[in-house]
């Protein structure tokens, strides 16, 4: 079983963004949204594919 808190999407510069500086909030279950510690704001949501 995965807890939900565990489900936000990490991008492949995930240990990058775990070094000092960096922070991230989840303002929804499916949202990440990370801070450099130059004060910058990215937004990460899944993926959505067409089935």
């Amino acid at each position: 079983m995965t807890c939900e808190e565990q489900q936000v999407p990490k991008c492949r510069h995930h240990r990058t963004k775990q070094a000092p500086g960096w922070k991230v909030t989840q303002p929804t279950p499916d949202t990440a949204t990370w801070t450099t510690p130059s004060g910058r704001t990215h937004t990460t949501t899944p993926t959505i594919y067409d089935l």
